[in-house]
């Protein structure tokens, strides 16, 4: 699975005005005595099982995040809040395959013009409380790798969901 166009926009928040996750979850982890929320939209390619081939409209599609950060047995992680994506049959499979996430169907757009990323999203998965996202992004210069100890390897660097 590749991600393309992400943008990794961040709040921080005194932590007792931060939302908290659920009951029996990770502890929330927090940086220089604040809690941080990230929305991370992007889109995502060459999504399916393994060794199978690619499907068009089916394997690739925008995605929408919305996250904090924990530690878990002393590992640091992220916690979704919300996961939405613009494909049924993504969001039921991993409903079929018992993701402890929320992963919500959304209709999703995003498009590259004049260097721009235009990203909108609404949810629109039924029992669920809606929301919606619209941002306008730009890379500003070359890819950027984070250096530890920084707060973009703290914000980004994480691989324990």
């Amino acid at each position: 699975m590749s991600w393309l166009d992400p943008l990794n926009a961040h709040w921080s928040l005194p932590p007792e005005a931060s939302p908290r996750p659920a009951r029996r979850t990770p502890h929330p982890r927090h940086l220089r005595g604040r809690a941080w929320v990230g929305v991370v939209p992007f889109r995502v390619e060459n999504v399916g099982p393994r060794g199978l081939n690619w499907l068009p409209g089916v394997s690739a599609f925008p995605e929408l995040n919305v996250r904090t950060y924990v530690v878990h047995e002393g590992k640091p992680g992220v916690w979704f809040f919300s996961l939405d994506a613009a494909n049924m049959l993504a969001v039921q499979a991993a409903r079929a395959g018992r993701l402890t996430r929320p992963i919500f169907t959304r209709t999703c757009a995003g498009r590259s013009r004049e260097g721009w990323i235009h990203y909108e999203s609404e949810r629109d998965h039924s029992g669920v409380q809606s929301g919606g996202f619209v941002g306008r992004y730009r890379p500003v210069g070359e890819v950027y790798h984070s250096a530890p100890g920084t707060l973009e390897a703290w914000l980004t660097e994480r691989y324990c969901l």
